[in-house]
């Protein structure tokens, strides 16, 4: 990848990238559209930006005929573009070594729009006998991704429920409710692995490894979401421009929001900083402030916050009591209508949403927690889990989605 300033990244890349790959039937489109809240189709572009009749596109995969290059878009949230590997799973060696070709040129590529930031890898788990076929053993073993995460998404994963029922049905005979819900998925849990695809997707002679895995079920429903496939390629991205890129295409999802912020919180935790380096650098996992807000005069408003502490106050006490505040306000001012015009409207928000918690008990209860926490000693991924816990049982936004 081209050595980029992390400024100039930041400003550039407008679209988050993926290619989405697996064989027909793995519920593709479906969690294309999940992802992008929509049950409408993609509009397809050609490399010119170029329209192309959805039909036309049918036609052609019908024929064998397939353009890996071609790019999906869906108006709901053009903040995505997505491409299709359709061809090589069926087996064709020319569209297996044309999607190679896509995936290295985009890997290396210098330009940045010609970047791909992402590779989901659906594999169906409707047929548990038949999980990893050529086509999968195909392209983790030859297929060099270089620095583009790939996530192995095991789709339709409740079809193993009734696989596990079927097994033990009879011994199911005469027990509880909760009883019974708890030795199916306990033996879903061994039917998955009894498959043995994690140890394939492992195995140290494949050039492709998954960066991560997630689990997707009853994707047919309306009340399901994909949030924890993009949850886990958000952190899956090693570059953390690239991870501000796909945070900014889910304005509505504030709690892979609030979650990318504790990131920056843990990484800061015992380490000396900058508070107005420390509370920008939370405040840009925020969709809603992303353009729209001056650097300075963000680090103006949230300001108050800054727990100053004595000298009997621990550095890390005060970064941590310091960026729960932050993250609290920031959340909250998600939810408060604008006042004013311009860019003022997104500061005006902060700054109502800095008085409030000012003026709130949430102040003397983070005060706390963080004293609790650092007494505690947490660090890394146990730290990160206590602070997501007491931040997402005590969101100053609960008081005004509860009045709705």
């Amino acid at each position: 990848m081209a050595t980029i300033e992390a400024q100039d990244l930041r400003r550039m890349i407008r679209r988050f990238r993926v290619l989405i790959m697996g064989r027909a039937n793995a519920g593709k489109t479906t969690i294309l559209q999940k992802v992008c809240n929509t049950i409408d189709q993609p509009e397809i572009y050609d490399t010119n930006g170029k329209k192309i009749d959805a039909a036309i596109v049918k036609s052609s995969i019908k024929r064998g005929n397939h353009d890996i290059t071609n790019e999906m878009v869906f108006k709901s949230n053009p903040g995505f573009v997505f491409y299709d590997s359709c061809g090589f799973e069926a087996g064709s060696e020319e569209e297996f070594e044309n999607m190679k070709k896509f995936i290295s040129e985009r890997a290396h590529a210098t330009e940045l729009e010609d970047w791909i930031h992402a590779i989901w890898y659906c594999i169906p788990m409707d047929d548990p006998s038949r999980t990893f076929q050529r086509s999968e053993e195909k392209f983790f073993r030859e297929c060099d991704t270089g620095h583009v995460p790939v996530v192995a998404v095991f789709t339709k994963f409740e079809a193993l429920r009734p696989f596990a029922y079927g097994e033990i049905k009879k011994q199911l005979k005469g027990v509880s409710a909760e009883e019974r819900s708890k030795r199916i998925a306990e033996r879903v849990e061994e039917l998955f692995t009894k498959t043995g695809i994690l140890n394939q997707l492992r195995n140290p002679e494949n050039l492709a490894r998954p960066k991560s895995y997630v689990r997707l079920q009853n994707m047919n429903q309306q009340n399901t979401n994909c949030d924890t496939l993009l949850e886990s390629t958000t952190f899956a991205l090693d570059d953390e421009e690239l991870r501000s890129c796909l945070v900014s295409t889910q304005k509505s999802n504030l709690e892979l929001c609030i979650k990318c912020a504790i990131a920056t919180l843990v990484d800061r935790a015992h380490k000396k900083f900058d508070y107005e380096h420390y509370q920008h650098d939370i405040a840009k996992w925020f969709p809603h402030l992303k353009a729209k807000i001056r650097r300075d005069d963000i680090i103006r408003v949230l300001q108050p916050l800054t727990m100053k502490g004595s000298l009997f106050t621990s550095t890390a006490n005060r970064i941590i009591q310091t960026g729960i505040a932050t993250i609290i306000v920031l959340e909250y001012s998600a939810f408060l209508p604008y006042k004013s015009k311009g860019s003022e409207l997104v500061e005006s928000a902060v700054e109502s949403a800095v008085d409030y918690y000012l003026k709130s008990p949430m102040v003397v209860t983070v005060e706390k927690v963080a004293k609790e926490i650092c007494r505690q000693d947490h660090h890394g991924e146990e730290l990160g889990k206590k602070i997501l816990e007491f931040i997402l049982g005590n969101r100053l936004s609960k008081n005004l989605t509860d009045k709705k």
